[in-house]
């Protein structure tokens, strides 16, 4: 049994000036202590999962603020979860986190991935996604020349200087577009997997989950078009949330997620798929609905406490 690629960091460092930093003073003049808190954990969060970010898009942003107030909020005066999402945007707009990663629903930050760069110099084969990676190759070797991303070509991913110098300068290349442009248009419409991709994935779902997916599952990932490196992610995140169908949670996570390719249009949901986000779908309504019965009864409450009877 192969063993999991590790993910996160086990422990990070935690600057002792970190309270005094002025871009946390106003989220604390307005929340008070519980800008500390909720920023801390969520760098707990952000080192421990992913290593270096936190999916915070509109499926996932409930979710996590649910986790810091079941981790580190509970009690009497538990504050609203409102609130806390309230909490995370004041922390995005001081720049605590990367105001362009948040909008495509994604919270890191340049010292967060300093900080796991640095702490995995040792490992080998470190996969980061350069849609949000923030270090160019610079800031990297600066930080050490060692890393498996600064190392080889394969490794090091696409920097924001790279993306803004092509923007810059379009004709520049253009050339080099049209030289790969055959290349890839050939590989766009096969998901662009190689035969240990497919193994490593397969093997992989096996040992998280026991058993081999449904029949249909491998079509509609590669439909998707997205690498197996993120599927494998997803079946990672699948298999820590103990969901009972890990096939439509893991598709479900990879639609939210800018496909690696251009693919054809995506193939209708199968009937277990299209099944599992009815239940989904109907558990969000009863939530909704208990909780509206439960706001409705808490004002029925003080109004009747409020008549004196």
């Amino acid at each position: 049994m192969a063993r999991p690629r590790k993910t996160g960091l086990d422990y990070f460092p935690l600057d002792t000036d970190m309270l005094s930093d002025r871009k946390l003073q106003a989220p604390r003049r307005k929340f008070g202590y519980l800008a500390i808190v909720v920023y801390l954990q969520l760098l707990c969060m952000l080192y421990r999962d992913k290593g270096y970010y936190i999916e915070f898009d509109a499926e996932q942003r409930q979710e996590v603020a649910t986790a810091i107030l079941a981790e580190v909020l509970i009690g009497q005066y538990q504050p609203k979860l409102d609130t806390i999402l309230e909490v995370v945007e004041a922390l995005v707009q001081s720049r605590l986190f990367d105001l362009n990663c948040y909008h495509k629903g994604i919270l890191t930050s340049k010292r967060a991935q300093m900080v796991y760069y640095s702490a995995t110099i040792e490992r080998r084969a470190v996969r980061v996604d350069p849609a949000i990676w923030r270090l160019t190759q610079q800031e990297m070797r600066e930080l050490s020349g060692k890393h498996s991303l600064v190392q080889g070509e394969k490794a090091a991913p696409e920097t924001p200087k790279d993306a803004a110098e092509t923007a810059e300068n379009p004709t520049q290349n253009t050339q080099r577009k049209v030289e790969h442009s055959t290349e890839n248009q050939s590989t766009a419409q096969q998901c662009v997997w190689s035969a240990d991709d497919k193994t490593r994935s397969r093997q992989k779902f096996q040992d998280l989950f026991g058993r081999a997916p449904k029949a249909d599952f491998w079509a509609a990932v590669g439909a998707l078009g997205q690498s197996a490196w993120a599927v494998q992610q997803g079946m990672e995140i699948a298999q820590r949330k103990n969901v009972d169908k890990p096939e439509p949670y893991i598709l479900a996570i990879l639609r939210n997620q800018k496909p690696d390719a251009t693919l054809a249009a995506p193939q209708e949901p199968a009937d277990w798929e299209r099944e599992w986000l009815l239940q989904k779908q109907e558990r969000k309504a009863r939530r909704e609905r208990e909780a509206a019965d439960g706001t409705a009864g808490a004002q029925m409450a003080g109004e009747w406490q409020g008549t004196g009877a």
